[in-house]
This record gives C-alpha cells, structure tokens and sequence, in this order.
C-alpha cells in the first residue's frame, strides 16, 4: 500500500503555430481553459525566416481561454512556433 502520487496539473495540451510570410502573427485554438490557472511556454521555433533574431523571434500571449497568438517584428519566411499550456487546478 502506497501513497498515490497528487498533480497540481488539470490540463497539459501542446501545440503549434504557424506565422507565414510575409504576416507578423498567427494563432492556434486550444482546448478551453481557465486563464487565471494557466500558464503558456514557449517550447521553440523551426523556419526559414531570414534577417536577425529580433525581427524572428516569436512572442506567444494566451489571448484567450481558446486562443494561443504568436507575433514577430519581421516578416520574411515563415515559422512554426511550439508551445505548450499548463493549466493548475
């Protein structure tokens, strides 16, 4: 008889988006969350985006209980952006 491990965790979802030139944003939908018990992380990014790292490197916001936006300051090339949603109980 063991103790039964207890996770803090209601909800793990992992996704991606695409930002595809010549756009500065995009977004992806999620399974509905509380966003007062979320927390979104930005996993990486993958592309074929040219200029300097400032003008690539993306920013993701939880905008919404279903929605995940990525924005960039360029627009040359397209990424793929992976993030993923912790929500707490």
């Amino acid at each position: 008889m063991g103790i039964e491990p207890v996770s803090p965790l209601a909800r793990v979802q992992f996704g991606t988006l695409s930002i595809d030139s010549p756009q500065d944003s995009g977004t992806a939908t999620i399974t509905s969350v509380n966003t007062g018990k979320s927390m979104l992380v930005l996993l990486g990014f993958t592309g074929d985006a040219n200029g300097s790292l400032s003008n690539t490197y993306p920013r993701i916001t939880l905008t919404n209980a279903t929605t995940i936006t990525g924005n960039r300051f360029g627009t040359a090339g397209g990424i793929t952006v992976s993030f993923v949603v912790l929500e707490f109980k």
